[in-house]
């Protein structure tokens, strides 16, 4: 231990220890599940089964009895659990979103209506039976806060009185049905019983979705008329013509589109924003705390950002739950909503004569729902009721630029954009920031039916300059600037310059910078804490040379800092220039020089159109196609709040100064509100479309943004980059016949419409689709060709394959052995072209063949229509099909070891093909089959390629044995009706699946259950016992007194005995680690029944923690 303050000399508190042997990712919450059956506690029956005998009883199960198993072994309440393990290990109240099993209202009419053939979606007319549906929503939150009530507040655990008490945060009705809850982690278990209940998720963090670049532009004020966006997309000459946002014809012909922002909140009183502004909601305003210290939600309809004043009133009045805000005030206010705001619907006005913003959409109605707090965070709670709360006030348009890092299309924020999109609002979602990797894209930007976006990059110039070293030259690119600077300030000016390494706060100690000019290398802290660095030091400028040769950026740091009155003059140079600068100044320290140039080079022209490296990209966890489009979102200008650049604390509304605010800032988060403002335009051009056909005019007339350098995978840019006129003004839809995934009424996978874009064939297995025999792969989707013009129009209809290094897509043609090919048909004829009359519709069908000897592996690429009479008008499909050996990819159990009574295990899995059924089922060490441990019925909603788990299974150790082999039908007695606890031993946990012609599949891995309690010894001077201690004469940092231990496990013998060498951690069910006591944990409680700490042990079993309560704060599942 080591001394950190004063206490007194004896510490009056009582801990204890216990461990939490190699299953320390067990989910607390879950082990005190109990079959409604009796458990056997026998031993399991004496027969041995073999593999054809399992399968035949396998075989013969009805769907009644598959259902029973799940019932009998718990594996039914496990499957509604989504929480993360760390959570249901905490001693604390946790957040968690629970889902009910009846759909929102408008939601059960539509789906009532899609399944008699009815319309899809946005009529705002329901069937008679919404006040019925209305009823069961009701009803269905009645309930649920009848059973919350009924839960005890406190229970007696351990001789001690514990809160147990559990409160409902929030409530969704809209797009989402369910609630937020906070509850005790061990309560999670009696809210999965629950028969109303579908499903519970963590509680995630979303945040606002800047860019990299942001991180240096954060403080970049902008420079002239913020129109070069607006002007590469058109929607300067779209305005002219009148595409402002108003609705043009119809019932409402003459009102404006209205148009939601889920973010950071507004600054309403921008002159820019102030004719747009309409109202909004405020849903993180916290009020204060109830009785069971949970925070309590007020909409005040308030949405104004988090401002200087906010912080200043939180300094003196700080949060008891997060503490005081940060030092810097710029941590903590937010102005990326406003931004995001301009963006869409901004007015330009006569602020001043530099500065001002103009949207894609300035004469919308906009609403703002403050959905992100302080420093521009939030939870899911709040973003689901923004969605909630959009759907409700009928908006239009919502745009999201926000996200979290869940690459799941189920999650509940996606599942509720897929529920708004279904009740007629146009979805518009940002990709998010976590690029360039693959399968980067977060929720809810994974929703099926969202128009997710990604950022591309708008042309410019940066300013070329020639530097001398003595007889050495380099060239340099502006980086960043002050505003009153000129882009030559310092022309035939020669400076000292002294190389500061990293450009670190501690790197400039000690040095008088006074008219010097700073080298600094990139690496450690961000290109803006650098910046900030060098200003503080008083540097004359700085120099930041690259610690990568980026052939992107031909060796440059890609980043600009922009203008900013906190930024100091900068230039860039490459590695290769930094090094042998920083050599040349190592030589002759003292009297190195850099002399500017006194005229400027040719400037370099930065491409547009360019995907942006920040830019998160599909796909999906299910493979689809994602982002849909992209869209300017790097560098862009827009609005501000009053005081990011010059704040004061209570200046009046009448007396705030806008001239100056305006910003540069970066991320999918600046290209979503584009996107957002021309979904508006088609909307107002075109009333009658629904959000699949917004959604569809954006993808068909998408730009091809592929150079001969450069080919970007669909999965990266989608269809390409929104071509604003030609979305509005064309009179061709062409919609791909597709399902979306989406969680039922019973937390199943359930399948709705999803008119789209793109063309997803699939996760395909060899043989499937094709005759029996056969190891090609066919798919095929329909699509619709809709003339909605007047005169009749032929299309010629083509493939083009792309091969891209992202994707690892293969090549197709002569010479690469992949004779892949899409054929099409219409009216059951193959065709190369399809005649559609003028308004009228004509379904055709797009077939892929991958023959047995072309490669495994990805093919992608467009369909491509066009206008056999005008090639200028041409539209384009994205498509992709993944092919593979059919069968089981991979199946892992996740947690190795069980601790018995009350363990259980869990695994990890995906296929390569569609299956029909899965079973999981217990084995001994010696290969025989001794029972079931749980079924997923029918496996048809399990997609391939799809990576699923942690699955539990054992829940609590139980599972049905078999009882006798089968005798020509199914034995009534094949499986037992009671389950069985698993004894102590090695035994194996196999996956068996069955596809739709009956063949199976099988896999299995080894699964270890430890009854032995561990044994903990203390060392000789650590034993327990009451212990004073007395800190005069230690020093800060001087230890006091620490005690020692050591844990033995006899499994960790037993795993190593059967050849274990790795296991996954016991900490995140994946990563490899090895076989010692060091997956072992020791647990502490002080004056707790629940767990307060967990302490590490190493490779030997060894552990050690201290005395005073700082080492003994709550700790665990941290």
């Amino acid at each position: 231990m080591k001394y950190r303050k004063k206490f007194s000399k004896k510490i009056f508190s009582i801990f204890a220890l216990s461990t939490m042997l190699l299953n320390i990712a067990l989910p607390q919450a879950l082990t005190h599940v109990q079959a409604e059956s009796k458990q056997n506690q026998q031993s399991p029956s004496s027969e041995t089964f073999n593999a054809k005998e399992v399968n035949r009883i396998l075989d013969g199960l009805t769907p009644e009895q598959k259902a029973n198993i799940n019932k009998l072994t718990g594996a039914d309440i496990a499957q509604k659990i989504h929480v993360d393990q760390k959570d249901l290990r905490s001693s604390k109240n946790i957040n968690v979103i629970v889902q009910f099993k009846e759909d929102p209202a408008k939601i059960q009419i539509i789906k009532q209506s899609l399944a008699k053939g009815g319309a899809t979606v946005n009529s705002k007319a329901f069937a008679s039976e919404y006040a019925e549906a209305q009823k069961k929503v009701k009803d269905s939150h009645a309930k649920f806060k009848s059973f919350v009530n009924t839960q005890p507040k406190t229970q007696i655990i351990g001789g001690k009185s514990v809160n147990t008490a559990m409160s409902i945060t929030r409530e969704y009705s809209e797009a989402f049905n369910g609630v937020a809850l906070s509850l005790p982690a061990k309560s999670v278990e009696n809210i999965a019983k629950n028969p109303d209940v579908a499903s519970i998720w963590s509680q995630v963090e979303y945040t606002a979705a800047e860019g990299s670049a942001p991180r240096a532009s954060k403080t970049s004020k902008s420079v002239g008329k913020p129109t070069t966006g607006l002007s590469l997309l058109g929607l300067d000459k779209l305005q002219a013509e009148g595409h402002t946002g108003i609705i043009k014809s119809g019932p409402r012909a003459g009102q404006k589109v209205k148009i939601g922002v889920l973010d950071t909140g507004i600054d309403y009183n921008h002159p820019d924003l102030k004719a747009v502004y309409k109202g909004g909601h405020d849903l993180v305003n916290n009020k204060g705390f109830d009785a069971n210290g949970n925070v309590i939600y007020e909409d005040d309809h308030d949405p104004m950002e988090t401002i200087y004043d906010d912080w200043v009133a939180a300094k003196a009045n700080p949060d008891p739950v997060v503490g005081p805000p940060p030092a810097d005030y710029k941590q903590y206010i937010t102005s990326h909503g406003t931004h995001v705001s301009g963006t869409i619907a901004a007015n330009t006005t006569n602020n001043n004569d530099v500065y001002s913003a103009n949207g894609a959409a300035p004469d919308v109605e906009l609403y703002g729902y403050r959905v992100l707090g302080p420093g521009g965070r939030g939870t899911s709670d709040s973003v689901l009721n923004g969605i909630d709360q959009a759907v409700e006030d009928d908006m239009d348009v919502i745009n999201l630029s926000l996200g979290a890092t869940i690459n799941d299309p189920l999650y509940p924020t996606s599942v509720a954009i897929n529920n708004a999109t279904l009740a007629g609002v146009v979805c518009n979602v940002a990709a998010g920031n976590s690029g360039p990797g693959a399968a980067t894209v977060g929720s809810p930007g994974t929703s099926a039916l969202a128009i997710t976006v990604g950022a591309s990059t708008i042309p410019g110039d940066i300013p070329v300059m020639t530097l001398k070293n003595g007889s050495d030259s380099y060239q340099a690119r502006l980086f960043g600037k002050n505003f009153a600077q000129a882009d030559d300030v310092f022309k035939g000016q020669t400076f000292p310059i002294v190389d500061v390494g990293l450009g670190s706060a501690a790197d400039y100690n000690g040095l008088d910078m006074t008219g010097k000019i700073a080298l600094v290398k990139r690496g450690g802290d961000f290109l803006q804490t650098k910046m900030a660095n060098a200003k503080k030091a008083g540097v004359a400028g700085m120099i930041i040379w690259n610690n990568t040769a980026d052939a992107d950026s031909q060796g440059y740091i890609s980043s600009f800092l922009g203008v900013s009155m906190d930024n100091v003059y900068s230039v860039s140079l490459t590695q290769v220039q930094g090094q042998a600068l920083s050599d040349a100044i190592y030589k002759d320290p003292k009297s190195a020089t850099i002399t500017f140039p006194d005229t400027l080079d040719a400037p370099i022209a930065k491409k547009g159109d360019e995907l942006a490296n920040f830019s998160s990209t599909g796909p999906v966890k299910d493979w689809s196609i994602k982002p849909d489009v992209v869209a300017p979102g790097v560098d862009i200008s827009s609005t501000v709040p009053y005081d990011v650049w010059e704040p004061q604390d209570g200046v009046s509304v009448e007396d705030r100064d806008y001239k100056y605010a305006y910003q540069l800032m970066s991320g999918t988060s600046m290209a979503t509100p584009h996107v957002a403002g021309i979904s508006a335009l088609i909307l107002a051009a075109n009333p009658e479309y629904t959000p699949a056909d917004v959604k569809s005019a954006l993808m068909n007339t998408a730009k091809d943004i592929n150079t001969d350098s450069k080919t970007y995978s669909v999965y990266q840019v989608g269809a390409g980059r929104v071509d604003p006129a030609r979305a509005i003004k064309e009179d061709v839809k062409i919609q791909v016949v597709d399902k979306a995934y989406t969680l039922d009424s019973d937390s199943e996978l359930s399948q709705v419409d999803n008119l789209t874009g793109s063309m997803f064939f699939g996760f395909k297995g060899r043989g499937e689709g094709a005759a029996s025999g056969s190891d090609d792969v066919i798919s095929s989707k329909d699509f619709n060709v809709a003339n909605q013009g007047t005169s009749s129009k032929t299309f010629n209809v083509s493939t083009q394959f792309i091969s891209t290094k992202f994707a690892g897509s293969n090549e197709v043609g002569p010479g690469t052995g992949n004779d892949v090919k899409i054929d099409f048909s219409a009216a059951g004829k193959n065709v190369t072209s399809i005649n559609v009359d003028g308004g009228s519709t004509v379904q055709a069908t797009a077939k892929i063949t991958v023959p047995s000897n072309a490669l495994e592996g990805t093919y992608e690429g467009y369909i491509y229509l066009v206008n056999a009479a005008d090639s200028s008008e041409s539209y384009r499909i994205p498509f992709t099909i993944t092919v593979a050996e059919k069968g089981i990819n991979s199946f892992k159990v996740a947690i190795k070891a069980m601790t018995m009574p009350g363990g259980l295990s869990a695994y990890n899995f995906s296929i390569n093909s569609a299956m029909e059924n899965f079973y999981t089922v217990l084995k001994d060490k010696n290969g025989n089959y001794l029972g079931v441990t749980n079924t997923l019925g029918s496996a048809s909603g399990i997609s391939p390629g799809v990576q699923y788990g942690p699955i539990l299974t054992l829940f609590n150790g139980l599972y049905l044995p078999f009882t006798k082999p089968y005798e020509g039908s199914l034995d009534p007695s094949g499986i037992a009706t009671e389950p069985e606890m698993i004894k102590e031993g090695a035994y194996s946990v196999e996956m068996i699946m069955t596809d739709a012609a009956g063949k199976r599949y099988t896999a299995e891995d080894t699964v270890y259950v430890d009854s032995t309690p561990p044994t903990i010894s203390m060392d000789s001077d650590s034993k327990p016992g009451i212990y004073e201690i007395d800190p005069a004469g230690y020093q800060p940092g001087q230890e006091i007194k620490g005690f020692y231990g050591s844990v033995y496990d006899s499994n960790v013998d037993v795993m190593k005995d059967n050849g274990e060498t790795s296991v996954p951690s016991p900490k995140d069910g994946r990563t490899p680690v090895p076989v010692n006591q060091a997956l072992n944990g020791v647990v502490g409680y002080q004056d707790s029944y629940f767990p307060t700490v967990l302490f590490d042990t190493d490779a030997k079993g060894r552990f050690h923690f201290g005395v005073t309560p700082e080492d003994l704060t709550s700790k665990f599942g941290s």
